[in-house]
């Protein structure tokens, strides 16, 4: 008997390993890949993602090495347009080797409309300031 070279297909680990995140805007999604591939990392060609939502900047996923890469996102105050107080949206990450083979985790993602606080404080203290400084007194 002959030894064969199979050409196994990679696989994602995804941390944290759930399927559904919920984040107010402004907070950051930060999310760990670890790709395995029996066939030696030399054999992975290539990682991303597909989102539903094209406001997902392709950016956010960053390459930490060969085989650990990382989804780090933080929506803007602006990401939910009013009157919406949320916009859900599902992610494909996948992995791809060199024969085409693959493997993919798909997550449900929820944006909740949030308060810049810190930008309604400062519109209040401008209005404040605007009542009480009268120029030339």
């Amino acid at each position: 008997m002959e030894v064969t070279q199979q050409d196994l297909p990679p696989t994602l680990q995804m941390i944290p390993s759930q399927k559904r995140f919920v984040y107010k805007e402004d907070a950051t999604l930060n999310i760990k890949f670890q790709i395995y591939d029996p066939n030696g990392e030399a054999d992975i060609a290539s990682f991303s993602f597909i989102s539903t939502d094209p406001k997902v900047p392709a950016t956010a996923l960053v390459k930490n090495t060969a085989s650990q890469y990382e989804f780090i996102w933080r929506p803007g105050y602006d990401f939910v347009r009013d009157p919406l107080d949320s916009v859900a949206f599902e992610m494909t990450f996948f992995v791809l080797d060199k024969s085409n083979k693959r493997d993919e985790r798909t997550v449900s993602i929820t944006i909740i409309n949030a308060v810049n606080e810190g930008e309604k404080d400062q519109k209040l203290y401008n209005e404040y300031r605007a009542a009480w400084c009268v120029p030339g007194t």
